[in-house]
C-alpha cells in the first residue's frame, strides 16, 4: 500500500505541475525593434521609444544600419509597443506580447498635405493644423487681395504644408484668441502624392478643454510676461467634488512657486495680485484626509490679468474602482492582432459581448480592485473557439489607460492528454482499491 500511496502522490504532483498557469515574465527581457522603409530596405538613424502597457517609457534608442534597435528592459506589464519617429512623422506599432521579443515596424510612404486656413473673425494668434488628433503643425499668415467693384478688399489667411504617411487621415484647424476657441470642421482626406485642403475657422466657445491635447500644449505653453494677475476659482477633485481646506500652490510654466493659499469649505480659492513670469500656470494641492497626506497636481491653465478657473485634480481622491479592457483575437499574428466578435467571461460573474463593429472590438469592465480570471469564447458555425483563462490584477485608477490591455487569443479547444492520462490512472487505482476492499469484506 505504501508504494500505491507514493505513486498517487507522484501522479497528483505531476498533474498539478501541468495544470498550473505559467508564472510571470522574466525580470529582464531583451526586445529587438527592426524598422524598414516602405520598400523593405533597412531604415537606419530612426529614433525609437519603447513603452509598456502602462504607457511608461522603457527606453530610447536609434536604429543602426540594419534598421535594428535593441532594448534590455523590465517590462512591468504583459505588453510593449514601439514608437518610431523619423523626423517627418511619428508611427506607433501595435501592442506586442512581452514573450514576442521581436517588433517589426515598416515605415509607410510619404505624401504632402498643404492648404490654407480662413480665420473668420479670429483676431490674433496663428492657428494650428491638427492631424489625426495626434500631431499639430504651425501655419503662416499672408494677405490676400480681392477686387470688389472699384475697391480693393484685403484679408488674411494662413498657409500650411507638411509631410505625412500616405493613406487616410483626419484634419482640422484650431486656434485661440481673446478668450475664444476657434475650430474648423473635421475633414477626412486620403493622401496620395499631394493633398490640398481649405479649412475655415469658426467660433467654438470659451472652454479651452475642447482643444485636443496636442494643440493645447502648443497654444498655451508660452513664456509671455504678465505684470500682475488675480487668479481665483474652485478646486475640484477627480470625482468632480470640491476639495475643501487644501493648501494650494500656484506655479508658473517652469514649475516655480508663485503663491500659496488655502481653499475654503466650498473649495474656493483666490490669489493676487501676482507677478507671473508666464501666462500659463498649474496648481499643486496638499491635502490631509483622515490623517493621510496627499499631493496632487492639476494640468496647465492659461491666465490673464483677471482669471477665474475651475481647477481639476487628476489623482485625488484615491479611486475606488479599476478597469479591464482588451480585445478577442484569433491566434497567429501576435504583432498585429485583429479583433473578432465573441463573449468575454469574468470570474466575478460579469459577461460582455464584444464586436469589431462596436468600440473597435474592445471589451471593457469597471470592477473593484482585486485579481480576476478572464476568458473569451468565439463561435464560428459549429466550431467553438475558447481562449486560455488569464489572471488580471486590477489596481484602482481614475483612467482606463492606467491598465494594460488584455489580449484574449481564442483557438479550438485541445484535449489535454497528460491530465486525462493521469486522471485515468488515478481512476484505475481507485477502482483497484475498491475491488481489494470488496474482496476483503466478502
Amino acid at each position: 500500500m505504501r508504494s500505491v500511496r507514493l505513486s498517487l502522490i507522484f501522479i497528483l504532483l505531476l498533474w498539478a505541475a501541468v495544470a498550473m498557469p505559467a508564472m510571470g515574465y522574466p525580470a529582464s527581457t531583451a526586445i529587438k525593434v527592426t524598422v524598414l522603409n516602405s520598400d523593405g530596405s533597412p531604415a537606419g538613424g530612426v529614433h525609437v521609444t519603447l513603452q509598456n502597457g502602462n504607457y511608461a517609457v522603457l527606453g530610447n534608442g536609434t536604429t543602426d544600419a540594419t534598421g535594428a534597435c535593441a532594448f534590455t528592459v523590465s517590462p512591468g506589464s504583459s505588453v510593449v509597443r514601439a514608437i518610431v519617429s523619423d523626423g517627418e512623422y511619428s508611427l506607433t506599432s501595435v501592442w506586442h506580447d512581452t514573450n514576442d521579443t521581436a517588433i517589426l515596424v515598416r515605415l509607410p510612404e510619404v505624401g504632402v498635405v498643404s492648404g490654407s486656413i480662413k480665420l473668420d473673425g479670429m483676431g490674433r494668434g496663428n492657428p494650428l493644423v491638427v492631424l489625426d488628433d495626434a500631431r499639430a503643425f504651425d501655419s503662416t499668415p499672408y494677405e490676400v487681395s480681392r477686387q470688389n467693384g472699384s475697391s480693393m478688399y484685403t484679408f488674411t489667411v494662413n498657409r500650411f504644408s507638411f509631410t505625412t504617411s500616405k493613406g487616410e487621415h483626419s484634419i482640422y484647424a484650431v486656434g485661440y484668441s481673446d478668450g475664444m476657441v476657434y475650430m474648423s470642421d473635421r475633414l477626412d482626406i486620403n493622401v496620395t502624392e499631394k493633398e490640398d485642403v481649405v479649412l475655415e475657422l469658426k467660433p467654438a466657445g470659451e472652454n479651452t478643454s475642447i482643444l485636443p491635447a496636442v494643440a493645447y500644449e502648443r497654444l498655451f505653453h508660452t513664456t509671455a510676461f504678465i505684470t500682475w494677475a488675480n487668479v481665483s476659482g474652485t478646486l475640484m477633485g477627480a470625482d468632480g467634488r470640491p476639495v475643501a481646506n487644501a493648501s494650494l500652490t500656484i506655479q508658473d510654466y517652469f514649475m516655480k512657486d508663485q503663491g500659496v493659499t488655502r481653499t475654503d469649505a466650498n473649495g474656493a480659492f483666490a490669489f493676487g495680485p501676482l507677478n507671473l513670469s508666464t501666462d500659463v500656470v498649474r496648481f499643486r494641492a496638499d491635502i490631509v484626509d483622515n490623517g493621510t497626506e496627499y499631493v496632487s497636481y492639476s494640468r496647465l491653465y492659461p491666465v490673464e490679468n483677471s482669471t477665474s478657473l475651475k481647477v481639476n485634480l487628476t489623482d485625488y481622491p484615491r479611486p475606488t474602482v479599476g478597469y479591464i479592457y482588451g480585445i478577442i483575437t484569433p491566434g497567429g499574428n501576435s504583432s498585429s492582432p485583429t479583433p473578432i466578435s465573441g463573449t468575454v467571461y469574468l470570474s466575478n460573474g460579469m459577461v460582455q459581448e464584444a464586436s469589431p463593429d462596436k468600440n473597435n472590438g474592445q471589451f471593457f469592465f469597471t470592477v473593484a480592485p482585486g485579481t480576476y480570471e478572464i476568458y473569451a469564447e468565439h463561435v464560428e458555425g459549429a466550431r467553438r473557439l475558447v481562449s486560455d483563462r488569464v489572471s488580471v490584477e486590477v489596481k484602482p485608477a481614475w483612467s482606463p489607460l492606467a491598465a494594460s490591455p488584455t489580449i484574449l487569443v481564442v483557438a479550438p479547444q485541445k484535449i489535454q492528454y497528460l491530465p486525462l492520462f493521469a486522471a485515468l490512472i488515478i481512476g484505475a487505482f481507485c477502482i483497484a482499491g475498491m475491488w481489494q476492499a470488496t474482496r476483503r469484506w466478502l
